[in-house]
């Protein structure tokens, strides 16, 4: 009798064990589809049909804010950088270049306009996406002196004394 009630014990654990295992595979092989770029995808860039291809992840590793179908990312434009095989997300595209940014920057970027004579622009050599340091010059009741405001900023435009936009 004793010897029944261990073989039923046994075998009701090995099916619970067995229930337990199978739900977790499942889940472990569970995909969901993520647009990726196919290449390296550069600012200012319109997303075409050959740039993206759609690759199946975990769940966990789906980034917040990635899209999930192609027809969502077509037409787009780039706002940062995307490289290839990264995930497409809202925070990297925008559906009309400048509607929520300007010069395809995100809300957490900020752009100046800062004056200065076309001679005085690297002698007319400053170009769109040169990085240049901003250095101001005081000059007072003393002798000059120059402070560097800030380094390592990128130029989105360049515009004539007429404020016509340069290419």
């Amino acid at each position: 009798m004793r010897g029944r009630w261990f073989l039923v014990a046994a075998v009701v654990l090995a099916l619970l064990g067995s229930m337990s295992l199978y739900s977790y595979l499942r889940r472990i092989d569970q995909r969901v589809p993520v647009v990726v770029a196919a290449r390296d995808l550069a600012r200012r860039e319109r997303i075409q049909v050959q740039d993206v291809k759609v690759a199946y992840l975990h769940p966990d590793a789906v980034m917040q804010g990635a899209l999930r179908d192609t027809s969502q990312v077509l037409g787009r434009w780039v706002l940062r950088e995307v490289m290839s095989g990264e995930q497409i997300t809202n925070a990297r595209t925008d559906v009309i270049l400048g509607s929520t940014s300007v010069y395809g920057l995100g809300l957490a970027y900020r752009a100046i306009f800062i004056p200065c004579g076309f001679a005085r622009a690297a002698g007319g050599n400053l170009a769109e996406g040169d990085r240049v340091d901003a250095i101001a010059v005081i000059s007072g009741q003393g002798e000059p002196a120059a402070y560097r405001l800030a380094s390592d900023l990128e130029v989105l435009e360049v515009r004539d004394d007429q404020g016509r936009r340069m290419l």
